[in-house]
């Protein structure tokens, strides 16, 4: 997938715009649908099912989608999972540290 992104020769962005958050890119995510095509596919899918736009983490362990209360972000969880073959799960933003939700 690096070698990719530095093969390609451009990095164009794909960007997640969030109210009241800046804007989130990654870079690499081109070079990842271009190693994996049905990256686009699947992305497309979460997207569709979380109506949001998903955003690939690094270079492509998983997609993420932001949402600022936890009842949207379960049920959107619950859509996104009868829509993608995968596991789907719910995480937490914490302020420092790491917290495990018992």
């Amino acid at each position: 997938m690096y070698r990719a992104y530095d093969e390609l020769g451009y990095h164009d962005n794909y960007l997640v715009d969030i109210t009241g958050l800046p804007t989130l890119t990654n870079k690499l995510e081109p070079a990842a649908r271009h190693v994996e095509p049905r990256l686009l596919e699947f992305r497309e899918a979460v997207e569709t099912a979380a109506g949001w736009r998903p955003l690939l983490a690094g270079s492509g362990s998983s997609y993420f989608v932001v949402y600022f209360g936890e009842a949207e972000a379960d049920a959107a969880r619950a859509r996104v999972a009868d829509a993608v073959d995968g596991q789907v799960v719910v995480g937490h933003t914490v302020d420092s540290g790491v917290r495990v939700r018992g």
